[in-house]
Order: C-alpha cells, then sequence, then structure tokens
C-alpha cells in the first residue's frame, strides 16, 4: 500500500521519529514527509536507517530527510537528537517515539538486564526525548505520538514485560497530557493491531479482525499524521486503537469465527444458516 498523503497538513513542521529503520517507524517517517514535513529519522540499525532515507529522500527530496543512529536505551541520546534536529533545521514540531524493544520471554527466564533494557527504550525513551525537546517546542502548539500495543490491555504467554511496558506507555500518554496541557503541547497514543506486510494470513487470522484483514504500515502511519496535525488540535490523552476492530471483539466471539473461518466453505455456509435460524 501507499504511504498516505495528507495534502500538506504537516508543511513546515520538523519531527523526531525513532525507529525509523523499520516497520511503523519507518512509515511514519515516510508519511510525515508526504504530508509536507521534514525528519529526523533515528534507530540503532544504519543500514535499516539507511534504507528508509533513501526511500524519503528519492520521494521528498534531499532535505526532508537527516539521520543519527542512535541507542535509545542511553538516556544521553536524547539531548544529542533533539540538538541534531535544531541545528538542522531550526525546530522541533513532533515527536514520534516508534522504537521498541519487543522483550519477548517467560517470567522465569527474563533478566534484570532484559526488564532495564524494555523500560529505557518502551518508556524512558519518550520521556527523555520529550524533556530535551520541552524548551525547544513552539508556543503555538506541538505533538508527541507514541505507541501503546493491545498487549497493554490482555495478557499473553511470554509477553509480559512486553505488556507491562505498554500499558505504562498508556499511563504516561495521560500523565504527561495533563502536565503539558498548559504549554500546548498534545501527547497521544496509538494502540495498533497486528500489522504486517510480509505475512499471508490464515483465514482464521483474519476472522480475528472485524474488518476481516490485518494491519498495514500505512494504516498506522496515517493516524500518526493525523494525531501530529491540526486536525487533532483539541486531543490529548487519548489512545487511539487502530486495530481493525480486535479490541472490540468478544473473544468468544473471535474463537467462533476463527473456528468456522478454518472449516470448508460448505460447512461454514451451513453453520451461518443455522447460526441465523438460532437468531429468530
Amino acid at each position: 500500500m501507499s504511504t498516505p498523503d495528507a495534502a500538506g497538513a504537516l508543511a513546515g513542521r520538523v519531527a523526531l521519529v525513532t525507529g525509523a529503520a523499520r516497520n511503523i517507524g519507518a512509515a511514519s517517517a515516510l508519511a510525515i514527509a508526504a504530508a509536507g514535513g521534514r525528519v529526523l529519522a533515528t534507530d540503532v540499525e544504519p543500514d535499516g536507517l539507511a534504507a528508509t532515507a533513501e526511500r524519503l529522500r528519492a520521494a521528498r527530496g534531499d532535505h526532508a530527510v537527516t539521520t543519527r543512529v542512535a541507542d535509545l536505551a542511553d538516556a544521553t541520546t536524547a539531548d544529542d537528537l533533539v540538538a541534531t534536529c535544531l541545528e538542522t533545521y531550526g525546530r522541533i514540531d513532533v515527536i514520534v517515539h516508534a522504537a521498541v524493544d519487543e522483550a519477548r520471554g517467560r517470567v522465569e527466564d527474563l533478566t534484570p538486564e532484559q526488564h532495564q533494557h524494555a523500560f529505557a527504550v518502551n518508556v524512558g525513551a519518550a520521556i527523555w526525548l520529550l524533556r530535551a525537546a520541552l524548551p525547544h517546542l513552539p508556543d503555538d502548539g506541538a505533538s508527541v505520538v507514541l505507541f501503546s500495543s493491545v498487549q497493554a490491555h490482555r495478557g499473553r504467554w511470554g509477553e509480559s514485560l512486553y505488556g507491562a511496558t505498554k500499558a505504562a506507555v498508556e499511563g504516561l500518554t495521560r500523565h504527561l497530557a495533563v502536565e503539558l496541557g498548559p504549554r500546548r503541547v498534545r501527547v497521544n497514543a496509538i494502540s495498533p493491531g497486528w500489522v504486517t506486510e510480509t505475512h499471508t494470513p490464515s483465514a482464521t487470522e483474519r476472522a480475528t479482525y472485524p474488518l476481516g484483514r490485518l494491519g498495514t504500515m500505512a494504516d498506522i502511519a496515517s493516524v500518526v499524521v493525523f494525531l501530529a496535525s491540526d486536525a487533532t488540535s483539541w486531543m490529548t490523552g487519548a489512545v487511539v486503537n487502530v486495530d481493525g476492530g480486535l479490541s472490540v471483539r468478544h473473544p468468544v466471539d473471535a474463537v467462533r469465527l476463527g473456528s468456522e473461518a478454518a472449516r470448508p466453505q460448505e460447512q461454514r455456509s451451513w453453520l451461518r444458516r443455522v447460526a441465523g435460524r438460532g437468531r429468530r
């Protein structure tokens, strides 16, 4: 799917985008540039970051992006990134924190180092970036976009640490929205469903989502642009579910539909007819 174009909704604005080497971070950087913004893109992966920058320059010109390889687990990198943004573009209007440590592992196998790294990248980096940028954000409004996950609300085997960090992101979003509202800084978060552009979903996986498909990076990036733009100038402290309806589907319904989707077509038709009679 092509990168969404918001017809100049971010013209003249500068965004610092973390996790820009791949997936949602890369798509967000591309979408912001397509909407007229300029981007300082950062990631710990130099090759992926270079690939994102190449795509962005090809689409929007050399001045549309500057890159910096940085490890956000190190809190001191935040000051350097903000300083680079100011030196290059003279301003900073938007922070999109898409970098993530997925932090998988059973609780008995997790180490203190894993715990510290996951919270440093997923939660701490958002705080340090905002703290470094705060004196330089414009008086007429700025936007911070963070990322939660469905795992903030639903348990999943082997993802307790990741889920805990994402629950912390939601709490951080609400507290920062209240604290920074008087300074015209809006803080919102996106809670994505499963987004992929490499996996071919099974019928069971598709049936889990009311919209009948998994998401794409562009589905999320378009909402990043929306939250960064003046269209949401009276919106702060929100956690926006962008998940194809997954978060509102009853789990029993999801199991039933998944089981039905895995059946042959003739059985699925018969099950629907029976279910319809039951409702009457």
